[in-house]
């Protein structure tokens, strides 16, 4: 048997290795995919404290006060190998919540574990795990299961990093069942789950079905069960989310918080170093360094990874195309433009950066345009994932998708397996925040402020009424929307902040401003 169980790891192994090589990030400029193991980032390590757990469980604190309690009382350190996160500290291996910033890493580091995993770069040290099998999970695919009905074994075999080798049968599922403490499973992505499916992970919900791994029951609660233990007891559980949306696990007792922090001051400049390290674009590094250094507003949202890549992608693409130096992207909505504009000027081959026809930006404009309707219909629906039929409806043409699938613009996941040989390819938006700024270019352009979307949404939304004639109406029902409905409400204020550094008007900075001041402050 234990040749049978070794081979079955091997061959996880091996799809899950194939499968992460590249991260779902743009190629570069010469077709070069970028590679997962390249990635690095901070992190920050929050340990908890069981007494102070079940205090904080009895005062039911939502998630932002439970951080916050954890940095005032425990131990919190950098952490330069990321594998000490999975340390065994009780006596069983741990449950872990990580949560970070849209676009500084959470995904990538997901895949990072999973495929260190299958290279055997992970779980070497003392007192960490001894994994077997590893599965990862994406909460986007699986919203889109609906109310349908699984058991432990069908919804591991939902990961996409599955091929037909290592899809789970009946033996080795028997096999995870009474060793749970040699598997790692990873839920990437609650913030991206439906609000119903994250309400239902986060409540009582569960509570409804049994303790039962070989019972079907709905997605959310088998989900909710694994991350309190209740089925696949001592496994090793990890649940990535945005901050947010993290809250709403409020009642669920992690063992671990786990915080991305991303670069540092001196990273950023070494990540731009690094990335124009090749023979010949001396001279782009230099510019864009200097442009960096010299602007403290790129340093700050440069420290998410995801934005050091596009500005030094972006960069070069315009520095090589038209050797333009001057008026550089400065703020994170101008960078976006200029992402996408590159990437629809990619995706027409006939489209030339500089001195384009009117025919030619016609063209690059109704594309933008769809692409900006179908994010933004996902994103009210609180969906990440579409298919071809859902592009076709909006007028996409054949070309269009196919060139879409090789832009950057667009990822084509694998899909959930719909049998042991077949799975039904997904696409997404490259990444979510590019969703998000196509999603704000669609509602500006038809002047309407989103009920529920992110804040980074309104953010780009700020960015480009800047540039929009008689955008001032819209831009004052916007900050109304995302004003603090409080003196405590810290999270709508930061936003708000955001917003008004994006728009860049003094005057209605200084009037939000005078009116914060004497609602919550001149008592």
């Amino acid at each position: 048997m234990m040749w049978y169980i070794n081979n079955c790891s091997q061959a996880l192994k091996s799809s899950v290795e194939i499968r992460t090589e590249s991260s779902k990030m743009m190629p570069s400029h010469d077709g070069r995919s970028v590679k997962t193991d390249n990635i690095f980032t901070n992190l920050t390590v929050y340990y908890a404290d069981e007494k102070q757990e079940k205090k904080e469980q009895a005062k039911d604190l939502g998630r932002s006060e439970q951080l916050q309690e954890y940095t005032k009382r425990t131990m919190s350190c950098k952490v330069e190998k990321y594998e000490d996160i999975f340390i065994d500290m009780k006596g069983e291996n741990p449950k872990l919540l990580l949560t970070g910033k849209a676009g500084i890493g959470k995904t990538l580091l997901c895949e990072k574990v999973i495929r260190d995993w299958s290279m055997n770069r992970l779980f070497q040290k003392e007192n960490t795990p001894n994994i077997q099998f590893a599965y990862l999970l994406k909460f986007r695919q699986l919203s889109l299961q609906g109310d349908k009905k699984m058991n432990l074994q069908e919804l591991l075999n939902c990961s996409p990093l599955l091929d037909h080798n290592s899809v789970i049968n009946d033996s080795l599922f028997e096999h995870l069942i009474q060793n749970p403490s040699k598997v790692l499973i990873i839920l990437d992505g609650f913030d991206e789950c439906s609000e119903e499916h994250r309400k239902q992970i986060a409540s009582d919900y569960e509570e409804q079905y049994p303790n039962d791994s070989k019972e079907k029951m709905p997605i959310p609660a088998l989900c909710s069960k694994l991350i309190r233990g209740k089925v696949l007891r001592n496994s090793v559980v990890l649940v990535s989310s945005r901050p947010g949306k993290a809250e709403k696990l409020g009642k669920v007792q992690f063992d671990r918080y786990v915080e991305i922090s991303g670069f540092s001051p001196e990273q950023v400049i070494e990540y731009v170093d690094k990335y124009f390290s090749e023979p010949g674009k001396e001279q782009t590094k230099k510019v864009v360094r200097e442009h960096v250094e010299k602007n403290e507003n790129l340093i700050s949202f440069c420290h998410i990874p995801l934005s050091s890549l596009l500005l030094c992608w972006c960069l070069e693409w315009r520095i090589s195309r038209s050797g333009i130096t001057e008026n550089l992207p400065d703020k994170i909505t101008y960078l976006y433009d200029e992402v996408v504009k590159v990437l629809v000027k990619k995706l027409h081959a006939n489209l030339k950066y500089s001195e384009m026809s009117e025919y030619a930006k016609k063209i690059a404009n109704e594309t933008i345009n769809k692409l900006a309707k179908l994010a933004a219909n996902l994103l009210k629906e609180s969906k990440y994932i579409f298919d071809e039929q859902d592009m076709k409806k909006l007028g996409l043409t054949e070309d269009e998708i196919e060139n879409l699938k090789v832009s950057g613009i667009l990822h084509c996941d694998p899909g959930i397996r719909t049998t042991p040989l077949q799975t039904k390819a997904e696409f997404s938006f490259t990444h979510l925040t590019l969703q998000e700024y196509l999603s704000s270019y669609f509602f500006v352009k038809n002047k309407e402020i989103p009920e529920k979307v992110s804040g980074q949404t309104f953010v780009f939304m700020c960015g480009l009424l800047s540039r929009k004639k008689h955008g001032e109406k819209l831009m004052n029902k916007l900050i109304q929307q995302v004003a603090p409905k409080d003196r405590e409400d810290n999270v709508n204020k930061l936003l708000m902040l955001q917003c008004l550094y994006e728009y860049g008007e003094q005057e209605l900075t200084k009037q939000t401003i005078n009116n914060l001041y004497y609602r919550y402050c001149n008592r």
